[in-house]
């Protein structure tokens, strides 16, 4: 764009091209990633473009295109959350993250999908459906911020945003080759997004590379004193560089002369704590040769028993000395969802809709989220929690004594510099729809999503089927630029992200993307299909006017001709060949084919 090569409408419409071939329903193997399209993405590139030309530059992210999950707010559009009763849920402003992803001069190009209520990990949705892994559409993308997993893998946008209560940053980008940032509890901002574990939420970015998502992290972490976090997050979080891109940041030997950690539970390994967590083979093979690649940048890598401080927190009934509010206040996180959410919709400015309780009848059918039923319940009969109250001070006190007095120490004695695992201990699986098994076994929960430390994820290659695996580091409270230094590090010795072979590039969109020039046209067009990557969209093909010709030896007789709403599907097996927009398949005879 520097140089004038790229306009930032050049780059939105390419990838709305891509999402219009590789995420539409009618095209048969979609990857049902993204939900919303903004309708003005278009206008905020022309504008972006010129204020470019006037010299304006807002950002770092002037004129990229960059798409967030559905459970944050922007202006216009719903927040859905993918769960059906959410959809007339629109809101009259951005969120906070929004805003300064604006003003750093991103094109918020849409929304994505995800699990229902951010509360999973298969990347189903009630409202939207499920979201398919372009590495390999039998394999699960993992959630619940599946579908920014998915649109970022597949380039439907530069950058995207996720969400995690338990894994859900992680989870996905380890699925589909991403860096993901799962940042320290309180650095970024979650005003304006759907809560769903107040005390566990945060949100972050998901990119193809470090690089970028140091960009991100340069935008996102901002002073928000709307942020529910902004009074009771831990001092420090001011203490940070003055970029995260910066090369004192992210360079090739940052590795040099660091103490990486493995803990052995999260690596297999029996330790007085108890059974290690086992890694399948294919994991256990890659993480092997990821420790090569950091004792070759120069890290010293050591293993260690994570007691005391993960003992306590998994043998809380023996070893918690800190306090919890279960037993005065045994629903008090659904408790605290039930206030947050309830502010988050009165917050929304809807006439119609003022509380959870108006979308009671919609939110309650058939795959209804078992975390949302009960913050509905908890609403009903509880009492609504916010982090002035009793449970909620307990909580927070006690993760800030358990972090200070535990797992600094431990870290201080051992001169650690940063934790690193594998991000998930099995291979990806095969997809199993909303009622089948829990997918994933993912490390550091604990340490993470409770204790609140921050977390990136970096390619670690590929497993059989064409599976991603992912390397986790994990840092000290606010050391967000030290683990982004080490992913660099790591990243650039082993360039291991490949491209999902499912949603090749469009060398020229009208390849594969027929029609749209002349819908007036009085002269017939014959229309060339072929198998292969790709769908054809042929957006006007005329019935008695135009023809289809078949190519390679296809036959008529092999074809599967199918209806999809007003339009129709050309298939030859598996493959679809083409949609045919607007066109009534009982109308497509053996005449129109050549």
């Amino acid at each position: 764009m520097e140089t004038g090569k790229l306009s930032a409408v050049g780059l939105t419409q390419y990838y709305l091209d891509r999402i219009s071939i590789y995420d539409d329903e009618l095209t048969g193997n979609y990857l049902n990633a993204v939900v919303t399209l903004s309708p003005d993405a278009i206008e905020q590139a022309k504008k972006l473009d010129q204020l470019r030309a006037e010299g304006t530059i807002l950002g770092p992210l002037h004129g990229i295109p960059v798409m967030v999950k559905d459970s944050y707010n922007v202006e216009g559009l719903a927040t859905t959350g993918a769960v059906r009763g959410f959809e007339d849920f629109v809101s009259d402003d951005d969120a906070f993250v929004v805003k300064k992803l604006r003003e750093a001069g991103a094109i918020i190009l849409g929304k994505t999908n995800m699990d229902s209520f951010a509360s999973g990990v298969r990347g189903f949705s009630n409202l939207f459906g499920g979201t398919r892994n372009p590495y390999n559409l039998e394999k699960e993308t993992g959630g619940s911020s599946s579908g920014t997993g998915t649109a970022i893998a597949a380039n439907f946008a530069m950058a995207g945003m996720g969400g995690e209560t338990g894994g859900s940053i992680v989870i996905p980008s380890a699925a589909n080759s991403l860096v993901g940032m799962k940042p320290s509890r309180g650095l970024v901002s979650v005003d304006g997004t759907i809560p769903l574990s107040p005390f566990r939420d945060v949100i972050g970015p998901m990119t193809r590379s470090v690089t970028d998502t140091a960009i991100m992290m340069d935008v996102l972490a901002q002073e928000d004193q709307n942020d529910l976090w902004f009074s009771y997050k831990p001092k420090g979080s001011e203490n940070r560089p003055a970029s995260y891109a910066s090369p004192e940041v992210l360079n090739d030997t940052a590795l040099q002369g660091k103490t990486l950690a493995i803990p052995k539970i999260y690596v297999g390994k029996d330790q007085n704590l108890g059974a290690g967590f086992r890694l399948d083979p294919e994991i256990e093979k890659l993480f092997e040769e990821a420790k090569q690649t950091l004792i070759q940048q120069g890290a010293t890598v050591i293993e260690v028993d994570t007691a005391p401080y993960l003992s306590k927190w998994l043998n809380r009934a023996a070893e918690w000395e800190y306090g919890w509010p279960d037993d005065l206040f045994p629903d008090w996180n659904r408790e605290s969802a039930a206030y947050y959410l309830e502010e988050f919709i009165k917050n929304l400015n809807n006439p119609r809709i003022d509380s959870l309780l108006d979308v009671r009848a919609a939110i309650t059918g058939e795959f209804s989220d078992t975390a949302l039923v009960q913050t509905l319940n908890a609403l009903e009969k509880g009492t609504p929690r916010s982090f002035e109250d009793e449970a909620l001070q307990i909580a927070l006190s006690a993760l800030e004594k358990w972090r200070v007095n535990d797992f600094e120490p431990f870290v201080q004695q051992l001169n650690i510099d940063a934790f690193v695992f594998p991000t998930l201990r099995a291979v990806i699986p095969n997809e199993s729809g909303p009622t089948g098994p829990i997918p994933f076994n993912r490390n550091a929960d604990a340490e993470s999503n409770v204790m609140g430390l921050p977390v990136v994820t970096v390619p670690m290659g590929y497993t059989s089927g064409n599976a991603p695996a992912s390397l986790s580091f994990m840092g000290d409270y606010y050391g967000e630029a030290e683990i982004l230094g080490f992913a660099y590090d790591f990243e650039q010795a082993t360039n291991y992200r490949q491209l999902p072979n499912t949603v090749p590039d469009l060398a020229k969109v009208d390849d594969l993307l027929y029609g749209g020039i002349d819908l007036d046209r009085s002269e017939g067009t014959t229309f060339v299909l072929v198998p292969g990557p790709g769908r054809d969209v042929i957006v006007d093909y005329k019935i008695e006017l135009d023809q289809i010709r078949l190519g390679q030896g296809i036959r008529f007789s092999d074809l599967t001709i199918t209806p999809v709403g007003q339009n129709t599907r050309i298939e030859l097996g598996s493959d679809v060949l083409a949609v045919l927009k607007g066109v009534d398949a009982s109308l497509l005879m053996v005449t129109e084919f050549v």
